[in-house]
C-alpha cells in the first residue's frame, strides 16, 4: 500500500491534443486535466493547434515539442489523445523513451487511415484492398503504424469495447477498457432548471425540445449531419409543437421553430442540454460519444443509432432509445415517441442519469487513468 501511494503521489502528466478545445479529444484531456489537478495529480496540456488567443501566446512562446521535451525529462507521463502527425510523434516520443499512454478516440491509429471504418470490420487485423474510402495502400499504412507503436510501447486505452477489440486485433497488443466520462451533477435538473433553460435561449417553457449536437453541425460527415434536416422535418410531421435545437455548426439563426447554434463552450453546452427533453443522435460510427453522457447527465432522454459504443452506453428501452444504422425514419419517430410522451422520456431520462452517475463520471474516469500512469510508471 506505502509503494502504490507513492506512485500516486509521484505522477504527473501531460496531455497532448491535436486541437486545444474542440472536439471529443480535445474535451476528454480537458476533462481529465481538471479531475486530476482535483486529486492532487500534476497535470498539463499540449496541443498542435491554437483556438483561442492565450492558446496562440501559448504556442508562440514555447511550441508543442518543447513542451513534451520537458515534461519527458521531468519524468511525465505522457497521455495522446489525437495529433495530425501519428508517424512523427510516435517517433518522437519513442526517440526519448517516453513513459506514454494513448486513448484511442477514433480508429486513426489502428486503420489505414480513416477515423472510423464505416464500410468494413478491421477485427480480423487488417484493412482490406483496395479501401471503400479510396486511401492509397491502407494495408501498409496500417502496419506501419503497427510497427511505430510497437517501438513505443505504450500502454493503450479504449473508451469502447467495440474500438476495444478490433484495436487489439489490428496493433496485436493488449488494449485496456476505459470508458469516457463526464462530469456529473448530484441532482437531475428538474422541471424548473429545464423551464430556465428553455426561457434563456428563448423557447417556450412548455415547448418540447429536441437537440441535435455535433463538432461541425450540419456539415460532421460520421454523425450524419446530412441528414439532420431530413430527421428534423419527420419529427415535425409527429409533434407539430416541438421545437429543434441544431449545435455545432458556424452561426446562429432561427427557422420557425428550429434553432441553429454554432459550437458552444461546455458551460453554454450544459445550458443547452439542460433545455432539451430529448438528444436525438444519429450517427453512421462512433466510439463513445461524450454528447450522449452529456445528455444523461443534465437530463435529457437518448435517441440514437444502434452503432459501435453508443450501444455500450445505451440499453435499448432502458435508459434510452436506440435506432437500427442509418434507419433515419425509426430514430424520428423514436425521437417524436419521446416528446409526445413526458412521463416515458422521464422515466428513460431519470435511468440514465442514475445508472452515468456510477458508471460515466468523470471522477471515476480520472481514476481508471491514474492506475494506468502508475502502470506506466512501473
Amino acid at each position: 500500500m506505502v509503494a502504490v501511494m507513492q506512485i500516486r503521489m509521484s505522477v504527473s502528466v501531460i496531455h497532448h491534443t491535436l486541437l486545444e478545445l474542440r472536439g471529443g479529444a480535445s474535451r476528454v484531456a480537458s476533462i481529465l486535466n481538471d479531475e486530476l489537478a482535483a486529486m492532487g495529480v500534476e497535470s498539463s496540456h499540449s496541443f498542435e493547434v491554437a483556438e483561442s488567443r492565450d492558446g496562440e501566446a501559448g504556442l508562440l512562446s514555447r511550441p508543442w515539442p518543447a513542451r513534451l521535451e520537458e515534461a519527458i525529462a521531468a519524468g511525465s507521463v505522457v497521455h495522446v489523445h489525437s495529433t495530425s502527425q501519428w508517424h512523427e510523434l510516435l517517433a518522437f516520443l519513442a526517440a526519448r523513451q517516453a513513459r506514454t499512454v494513448i486513448t484511442l478516440h477514433d480508429f486513426q491509429l489502428v486503420a489505414g487511415g480513416c477515423v472510423a471504418p464505416v464500410e468494413c470490420d478491421i477485427s480480423a487485423g487488417r484493412c482490406p484492398d483496395p479501401c471503400p474510402r479510396g486511401y492509397p495502400d491502407p494495408e501498409g499504412e496500417r502496419k506501419l503504424r503497427k510497427r511505430l507503436v510497437g517501438n513505443l510501447d505504450p500502454v493503450i486505452a479504449s473508451p469502447s469495447e467495440w474500438l476495444r477489440r478490433q484495436a487489439a486485433s489490428s496493433l496485436e497488443r493488449k488494449v485496456v477498457l476505459v470508458p469516457n466520462g463526464v462530469p456529473w451533477p448530484q441532482t437531475m435538473p428538474d422541471a424548473a432548471a429545464k423551464s430556465a433553460a428553455k426561457k434563456a435561449l428563448g423557447i417556450a417553457q412548455a415547448a418540447r425540445t429536441v437537440l441535435f449536437v455535433a463538432h461541425g453541425g450540419r456539415r460532421a460527415a460520421y454523425k450524419a449531419g446530412h441528414e439532420w434536416d431530413f430527421i428534423w422535418r419527420l419529427i415535425k410531421e409527429q409533434v407539430p409543437g416541438a421545437v429543434g435545437i441544431m449545435a455545432g455548426g458556424k452561426s446562429m439563426e432561427r427557422d420557425g421553430d428550429l434553432l441553429r447554434l454554432p459550437y458552444l463552450e461546455p458551460e453554454h453546452l450544459a445550458r443547452v442540454l439542460t433545455a432539451a427533453d430529448v438528444l436525438c443522435y444519429p450517427t453512421l460510427a462512433d466510439n463513445h460519444p461524450l454528447a450522449v453522457l452529456e445528455a444523461m447527465a443534465h437530463g435529457a432522454a437518448v435517441a440514437a443509432s444502434a452503432v459501435g459504443g453508443v450501444k455500450e452506453q445505451v440499453a435499448d428501452g432502458v435508459n434510452g432509445l436506440l435506432a437500427p444504422p442509418e434507419e433515419w425514419e425509426t430514430l424520428a419517430t423514436h425521437t417524436a415517441e419521446l416528446l409526445a410522451r413526458p412521463p416515458r422520456c422521464r422515466e428513460l431520462s431519470r435511468t440514465a442519469f442514475e445508472q452515468g452517475a456510477k458508471r460515466f463520471n468523470a471522477r471515476r474516469m480520472a481514476e481508471d487513468y491514474r492506475t494506468l500512469y502508475g502502470r506506466v510508471l512501473g
